[in-house]
């Protein structure tokens, strides 16, 4: 646990983007204006919703990185919203939260987690959330953390000693996110075992136990096989929509709340309380038909 212990170091949307550097500036704009009018949009319609008793599990990516995208939280934002979730008294793990879920408890809970495990992840997330004694799970992709290579994105991935590291705090927990980020709402079956089973297998030898969760690349849900391999599999399985999650809802059918670099604090206060729906269900919508065709 000294590893952490005072360590300071280190819309999925329309693509407007042209091919010169002005379109490319004029592209990511509109981009921007597009996304900041859904999310003020999202809030105005919140102030309709009576409860957002309830789960909200939250998506994390990168904190602190050496670029700009919309998924990089600057570390000081970050640690601004760690202090946020830790004052609520709300932050539980996602296994507390599934068992919540199942045995009918409504009561408001709020859940770190991270997909991919680029290396800020261990090097700056990780010891600000134990600072604050907030618990996360990694939906490890396997295959860069193994090899060492950047993953699909261009991201330097973690390593699994500093994952085991992290595990070691008690605070972390590591989940699939299959082997090479592929996504399943285009594969075979013998594909999408493959792809859970090698994750499940790594994530087994290397941190000592199997991966109990399950978060589908890009909040794409699989086809009818690799879903019904993923609830053989896992205990849970999350997507993207946003809102919280209640008692009855599917537990392979979570929903999500991004977390975004452009979200305001009012924006980011009303995602850990469930709310932000209507920016996660349009995003959601938008990013099954962005992805049809692609395979990561």
């Amino acid at each position: 646990m000294s590893r952490w212990c005072g360590r300071e170091k280190g819309i999925h949307g329309y693509d407007l983007r042209g091919g010169s550097d002005d379109e490319r500036s004029l592209g990511d704009a509109v981009n921007l204006v597009s996304a900041d009018a859904l999310k003020r949009t999202s809030l105005f319609v919140d102030r309709f919703i009576a409860s957002r008793d309830g789960i909200s599990i939250l998506i994390y990516h990168q904190v602190g990185a050496d670029h700009r995208g919309s998924v990089n939280i600057d570390t000081t934002e970050f640690e601004r919203q760690m202090e946020m979730i830790a004052a609520s008294g709300r932050a539980i793990t996602l296994d507390r939260a599934v068992e919540r879920l199942a045995t009918g408890d409504s009561s408001p809970g709020v859940v770190v987690t991270f997909d991919d495990g680029t290396a800020d992840y261990t090097d700056i997330a990780v010891p600000i959330m134990v600072r604050h004694g907030i618990s996360s799970l990694l939906y490890a992709e396997t295959e860069p953390i193994s090899t060492g290579k950047p993953n699909a994105a261009g991201h330097q991935p973690t390593s699994w000693a500093a994952l085991r590291d992290a595990v070691s705090t008690g605070l972390v927990e590591i989940g699939s996110h299959t082997h090479s980020h592929r996504l399943l709402h285009n594969v075979d079956e013998k594909t999408a075992i493959d792809e859970l089973d090698r994750s499940i297998a790594v994530i087994s030898e290397q941190i000592g136990r199997p991966p109990l969760h399950f978060a589908y690349p890009k909040a794409v849900r699989g086809n009818t096989v690799a879903e019904r391999a993923v609830r053989e599999r896992f205990r849970s399985a999350v997507l993207g929509h946003g809102g919280a999650n209640k008692p009855g809802r599917d537990l392979h059918r979570l929903a999500r709340n991004p977390i975004q670099r452009h979200d305001s604090p009012e924006m980011v206060s009303a995602k850990i309380d469930g709310g932000m729906k209507l920016e996660g269900a349009i995003r959601s919508a938008l990013g099954r038909l962005r992805y049809r065709n692609h395979l990561h």
